[in-house]
C-alpha cells in the first residue's frame, strides 16, 4: 500500500468519524430536547390540581362576599376582597403556565423553547408573588367594628404587631421573587420543589443542546 492510498484511506476514515460523531451529537440534542419537554410536561398535574383547588376557593370566598355585603365589617370584606382578587390573579398564571407547556414542542428550535421556559418560570414566580403578598390579610378579615372601637391597647400592640410583619414579609417577597436572585439561599428555600426544579432542569437541558449545537460549529 503506498502513501496516497493510505492517506485515502485515513481521509475515508476520518469522514465517516466525523459523520457518526456528528450523527450522536443530532441524536443526543434530540433527546435532551424530548427529555426537557418530557419534564415540562410533568407539571401539568400540578398545574391542574392549583387551578381546580383555587377556583372553588375563590368561589367561597366570592359567596362570602355576597352574603356578608351588608351586614360584614368593612375590614373583613375588603380582606376577604383582596384575597378574591389576588387568587384569581395567581390562578390566571396557572392557567397560562398550562398554555405555555402545552405549546412547547421538541420540534421548535432550542431558542423558540428557551423563550417559553422563560415566559413559564416567569409565571410561576408571579403566581408564588401574588400568594405571598396575601398574608397580612389573613391577620384583619375578623377584625370588627365592636373590636376597633373597644379594643385595648395590648390588643392593637399585638395585632399591629404580626400585621406589620406579616405586610413587609409579603412585599419584600413579591419584589425580591425574581429570577435573578435564584441562586440565593433563601429563594431556594421557598421556591425548592418539583414546580420551579423541573422548569430549572429543563432550561439545563436545553443550554447542553445549545453546547452540542456549538461544537458542530467549531468543528466545521
Amino acid at each position: 500500500m503506498n502513501d496516497l492510498e493510505l492517506k485515502s484511506l485515513w481521509a475515508a476514515y476520518d469522514q465517516k468519524l466525523e459523520q457518526s460523531l456528528a450523527l450522536n451529537r443530532a441524536l443526543l440534542s434530540d433527546v435532551k430536547k424530548m427529555k426537557a419537554a418530557s419534564v415540562v410536561a410533568s407539571l401539568k398535574p400540578l398545574k391542574h390540581f392549583a387551578i381546580l383547588v383555587g377556583i372553588p376557593w375563590v368561589l367561597f370566598l366570592n359567596v362570602l362576599l355576597v352574603t356578608f355585603f351588608s351586614v360584614g365589617s368593612p375590614m373583613f370584606l375588603i380582606s376577604v376582597g383582596l384575597v378574591s382578587l389576588l387568587t384569581t390573579l395567581a390562578i390566571g398564571f396557572y392557567i397560562y403556565d398550562l398554555v405555555l407547556i402545552y405549546q412547547i414542542d421538541t420540534s421548535e428550535s432550542v431558542l423558540d423553547v428557551q423563550e417559553k421556559l422563560a415566559k413559564l418560570q416567569t409565571a410561576t414566580l408571579w403566581s408564588g408573588r401574588l400568594m405571598w403578598v396575601q398574608m397580612p390579610l389573613y391577620s384583619t378579615f375578623y377584625l370588627t367594628q365592636g373590636m376597633v372601637a373597644h379594643a385595648g391597647t395590648w390588643f392593637w400592640v399585638v395585632q399591629l404587631g404580626i400585621t406589620s410583619l406579616l405586610a413587609v414579609v409579603g412585599l419584600w417577597l413579591f419584589f425580591n421573587l425574581k429570577p435573578e436572585n435564584q441562586s440565593k439561599r433563601w429563594f431556594r428555600l421557598l421556591m425548592q420543589g418539583r414546580e420551579w426544579d423541573a422548569v430549572r432542569q429543563a432550561q439545563d437541558l436545553l443550554k447542553q443542546v445549545q453546547a452540542y449545537k456549538a461544537s458542530e460549529t467549531t468543528v466545521a
